[in-house]
C-alpha cells in the first residue's frame, strides 16, 4: 500500500493533471487552429486507443517510477487512417529494449551497441533494439515474434529516465533503494497481525 501511494504522489508532482502546451506563434488565428488541432490530437494520440495525452504522461511518469524509465516511440500513420495529425504514441515498457545485444553492428562497425541501445562513434544515441512483443508475452512466443529484435531509429524514440550519474544509458527503479525495507516492513506487519490474532484467540487459562 506504500508503495502504490508513492508511485501515485510520484505521478502527481511530475505530471499532475497533464502538461498541456498552448501555440505562440503571434497570429492569433493561427495559434487557435494549432491548439484546436492539438486537443483533437490529444483524444486520439494512443496507439492503443486507450488513454489521451495526459493518460500517456501520467503512464510514463509511473512507469519511470516503477521501473525506472519508460519507452515512448512515435509511430507515423497513414493520411487515411482519418487522424487529425497522422501520428501516435506508443508507450513501452524497458523489457521491450533487447539488453542481450552487444558489440559493433554490421552495418556500421563505427558505432557500439550496449544494452540494446546503440551509439554513434560521439557517443550519440542512434537507434534502440526492440522486441515486436513483450518478452513475457506467451502469445508472442506462439506466433514467433520473439525470435529477434528490431533495430528502430533514435529519432523515433523517446527514452525516459531519470540521469543521476555521468555515463548512466539506462534508469533504475525508484524502489530499488526501499524495496529490502518495505518487504521486511510488510513481513513484520503479517507477523504482527498473527500474533494479534492468536492472543485474541486466549480466553481463559485452566492450571
Amino acid at each position: 500500500p506504500w508503495a502504490k501511494k508513492a508511485k501515485r504522489a510520484y505521478v502527481a508532482n511530475m505530471v499532475g493533471t497533464g502538461i498541456m502546451p498552448t501555440a505562440n506563434t503571434g497570429n492569433k488565428n493561427r495559434d487557435k487552429k494549432i491548439d484546436r488541432a492539438f486537443e483533437e490530437w490529444c483524444r486520439e494520440c494512443d496507439a492503443a486507443g486507450m488513454m489521451d495525452f495526459f493518460g500517456l504522461q501520467a503512464l510514463v511518469a509511473g512507469t519511470v517510477f516503477e521501473s525506472g524509465e519508460a519507452l515512448a516511440r512515435y509511430r507515423d500513420r497513414r493520411p487515411d487512417d482519418g487522424l487529425t495529425v497522422p501520428l501516435q504514441i506508443q508507450v513501452l515498457e524497458p523489457d521491450y529494449l533487447d539488453v542481450s545485444r552487444f558489440g559493433r553492428p554490421q552495418a556500421n562497425a563505427d558505432n557500439v551497441i550496449n544494452q540494446g541501445i546503440e551509439f554513434d562513434r560521439l557517443g550519440r544515441r542512434v537507434a534502440y533494439y526492440l522486441w515486436a512483443e513483450h518478452p513475457g508475452d506467451t502469445m508472442g512466443l506462439l506466433t514467433s515474434r520473439l525470435l529477434s529484435s528490431s533495430r528502430v531509429p533514435a529519432d523515433q524514440i523517446a527514452h525516459v529516465y531519470r540521469i543521476d550519474r555521468p555515463g548512466q544509458i539506462r534508469g533504475a527503479s525508484e524502489y530499488a533503494a526501499v524495496m529490502q525495507k518495505a518487504h521486511d516492513l510488510a513481513e513484520y506487519d503479517d507477523a504482527e497481525l498473527v500474533r494479534k490474532k492468536i492472543a485474541a484467540c486466549f480466553a481463559a487459562f485452566v492450571k
